[in-house]
């Protein structure tokens, strides 16, 4: 009985830590994409609306961009 309160608390815990390491990553993807594509467009996208609207598209433009870094890392 004692065992699986434990079991219990700690998928519980497991959990919280999970979704906010989650979220962490998902926030720094997106500012990553932001940053990406205001200094590709001079500052002129995404601004207003447009950030909720196309927030995956965002967000692959971050993972896009950590992918360009990685690969100019590795071939140097």
């Amino acid at each position: 009985m004692f065992e699986e309160i434990i079991e219990l608390f700690w998928k519980i815990i497991k959990f919280i830590i999970r979704e906010i390491v989650f979220q962490i990553i998902q926030i720094i993807i997106f500012n990553i994409g932001r940053f990406s594509l205001l200094l590709i467009t001079f500052g002129k996208y995404p601004k207003g609306y447009v950030l909720e609207h196309h927030y995956n598209r965002i967000c692959f433009a971050g993972i896009f961009t950590l992918c360009l870094v990685w690969a100019a890392i590795v071939t140097y």
